[in-house]
C-alpha cells in the first residue's frame, strides 16, 4: 500500500482527480457498496468509492427502507389514534386531515438523522476516497474510465443497485411509481397499486390508513407476497381486506388502461379495465411489480463480466466474485435475489473480506447462506421470514421434516393490544429448526430469536428452555414448543413408560 495513503480531501469529487492505481474500487455508494468500501479500507486497501449520485446511502437511505418505514410508523400511530376507543379512551371526532407535506417533512428529519452515518468526512478519516456526482464503466478487465481518466485496479466491487421497471403498457398514463411516489404532496382519493410483493403491500396500508381508498391488483396467482410462505402471503391479504383494501386477482400485464394518473398535488384521472371485465376510475395509478438492475453505462462486456441476457443481472458465487472475472465483485440489488439492506451490507462485507484475505466460505469470518436468510414486511402485524421455507424442505428433506404451528393471535399479550392476526411457525428437521415465518407485532425483531437458532441449529428443546416473559408476543414461542411436546413425544409408548414409572401420573393432552 502507498506511504503517503490516505489522501486528505475537503472537496467531492476531489479537484485534480486524474486517475490511478486502486487496490479497490467500489462503484455505487449504496448499502452494499459502502459496506464493502469500509471493510476494504479497515483490511488496508487504498480504496476509491465513485457514486453517480450528489450522497451516499443509496436506495435504502433516499426511497426505500428507512423513508417507507417511517412512513408506516406514522400510519399506525394514525391507526392506533383512530381506534382508541377499543381501549376505553374517548373517540375522537371529527379526525384531523393528514398533510403530506408534513408527514414528508418527518421523513426527511429521519433521513438527515440516519444520514449522519454516512456524511462524507466518515469516510475520509478511514482512508477512502469518495467520488460523488462521477461516473465509472469498465475498458478492460482490470481497467475503469471514471471521469474520463484511467483507473487500475486490484480488485473491484459493483454495487449500483436497481431502478424500477414499468411495463410499457402503463407508461401512457404517467402512472406512480416506487421511485415517483415520493413526489406525491396530497393524499391519493383513490389509488390502485399493480403488484402485491413486499413494497406493494406496505403502500397500500399506509396509503389506507392515510385515508385512501386502496386497490392492490395481485396477478394471476392471486398471491399476496408471493415470494413468502403462502400462509403468510394468505394472513397478509386478510389483513389487508380486514382494513378495507381490495385485492383483484388476474394478469398485471392485460389491462387496459386510459387517462392520466396524479402527480404532485394533483389529483388524477385513470380508467382501468380489469381482468374480470369491471372497472375502476382511480386517482393514482402504482406500479410495484418489480426491478430491474441499474447498470447502464458500466460497459460490462469490455469487463469480460458474465451477467443472465435477460434480466441483467451479474453472475457471482457464493463469496460474491463474479463467475467470469476474478478481480471483479458485486453485491446487493445488483444480484437479483433477496433485495433487502441488511442482506445487500451482508453481501458487501462478504465481498471485501474474500477479495483481500481469500478467506474460503469455511474460514471467513462474513459468510452469505441464503438457507439462512432473514426478511420482513413491515405492515402492521409485521410478516418476518428466516431459513427455509416449509415447501422448499419438504422438497429437500421429505419426511424428515416437522412443522409446529401456533396462533399467536390468542396470546394474552395479542388479546391486551386487540391483535387478532397473527401465528409462529417453525420448521424442524427431525427437531433441529431449519426456519420459521412469523405474523405479529414486531416480528421483525422477534425473528431474530430464531436466526440465532438457525444458525446455531437449535432444537425445538431450546425454546421451551428460553422461558419467554410474560405477557409477550415472545411467549408463543414458549407455548409452541408446548405443543411440539405434546404431538411429538407424547406418544402412546412414552405415556405407558411413564404410567409404569409414575403409577397414576396423567399425561394427556391439555
Amino acid at each position: 500500500m502507498s506511504e503517503d495513503w490516505p489522501p486528505i480531501h475537503t472537496e467531492f469529487p476531489p479537484s485534480g482527480f486524474s486517475g490511478g492505481d486502486y487496490d479497490f474500487v467500489v462503484i455505487g455508494g449504496g448499502t452494499a457498496g459502502v459496506a464493502g468500501a469500509l471493510l476494504g479500507a479497515q483490511l488496508g486497501a487504498k480504496t476509491l468509492l465513485v457514486e453517480r449520485t450528489d450522497g451516499l446511502g443509496g436506495e435504502s437511505l433516499e426511497r426505500g427502507t428507512i423513508p417507507r418505514a417511517t412512513l408506516l410508523s406514522a400510519s399506525r400511530a394514525r391507526a392506533a389514534a383512530y381506534s382508541q376507543a377499543r381501549f376505553g379512551l374517548p373517540d375522537i371526532e371529527d379526525f384531523p386531515h393528514v398533510s403530506v407535506r408534513k408527514l414528508f417533512k418527518h421523513v426527511k428529519r429521519i433521513q438527515d438523522i440516519v444520514g449522519e452515518e454516512v456524511e462524507l468526512e466518515y469516510f475520509e478519516r478511514r482512508g477512502i476516497e469518495v467520488l460523488l456526482n462521477s461516473e465509472a464503466k469498465f475498458i478492460t478487465p482490470d481497467t475503469l474510465d471514471v471521469n474520463g481518466h484511467p483507473v487500475n485496479f486490484k480488485k473491484v466491487l459493483i454495487s449500483t443497485g436497481s431502478i424500477v421497471d414499468t411495463p410499457r403498457e402503463y407508461r401512457k398514463v404517467g402512472p406512480l411509481t416506487l421511485h415517483t411516489v415520493w413526489n406525491l404532496t396530497i393524499v391519493p382519493e383513490y389509488i390502485v397499486i399493480i403488484g402485491a410483493g413486499r413494497e406493494a403491500v406496505e403502500w397500500a396500508q399506509l396509503w389506507r390508513r392515510m385515508g385512501a381508498a386502496v386497490t392492490v391488483v395481485a396477478g394471476q396467482s392471486g398471491q399476496v407476497l408471493p415470494s413468502d410462505d403462502p400462509e403468510v402471503g394468505d394472513m397478509c391479504k386478510a389483513i389487508l381486506q380486514a382494513e378495507g383494501i381490495e385485492i383483484i386477482t388476474g394478469k398485471t400485464r392485460k389491462l387496459e388502461v386510459s387517462g392520466q394518473s396524479g402527480q404532485g398535488k394533483v389529483q388524477g384521472d385513470v380508467d382501468l379495465t380489469l381482468p374480470d371485465g369491471t372497472h375502476r376510475n382511480a386517482s393514482h395509478l402504482l406500479i410495484a411489480t418489480g426491478r430491474m438492475p441499474s447498470m447502464d453505462g458500466l460497459n460490462l462486456e469490455d469487463g469480460e463480466i458474465e451477467f443472465d441476457g435477460k434480466t441483467g443481472y451479474i453472475s457471482v458465487d457464493d463469496t460474491m466474485r463474479s463467475t467470469s472475472n476474478s478481480k471483479v465483485y458485486a453485491a446487493g440489488e445488483v444480484l437479483g435475489k433477496y433485495p433487502f439492506t441488511h442482506t445487500a451490507q451482508l453481501q458487501g462485507w462478504v465481498a471485501a473480506e474474500h477479495a483481500f484475505t481469500g478467506a474460503s466460505r469455511k474460514n471467513a469470518r462474513f459468510k452469505f447462506n441464503p438457507d439462512r436468510m432473514s426478511w420482513a414486511t413491515m405492515t402492521s402485524p409485521e410478516l418476518a421470514h428466516i431459513g427455509i421455507t416449509e415447501a422448499e424442505a419438504k422438497r429437500r428433506f421429505a419426511k424428515k421434516i416437522v412443522v409446529y404451528k401456533w396462533d399467536a393471535g390468542a396470546l394474552d399479550r395479542a388479546v391486551i393490544e386487540d391483535h387478532t392476526f397473527g401465528f409462529v411457525k417453525i420448521i424442524c428437521k427431525g427437531d433441529i429448526i431449519i426456519g420459521a415465518e412469523l405474523v405479529s407485532p414486531n416480528a421483525s425483531d422477534l425473528i431474530q430469536m430464531f436466526a440465532l437458532a438457525v444458525q446455531t441449529e437449535a432444537t425445538i428443546q431450546s425454546i421451551i428452555d428460553s422461558m419467554a416473559v410474560h405477557p409477550s408476543y415472545a411467549s408463543s414461542t414458549l407455548w409452541l414448543g408446548i405443543e411440539s411436546f405434546y404431538e411429538t413425544w407424547l406418544t402412546p409408548k412414552y405415556r405407558k413408560g411413564q404410567k409404569k414409572l409414575s403409577g397414576n401420573l396423567n399425561l394427556e393432552r391439555m
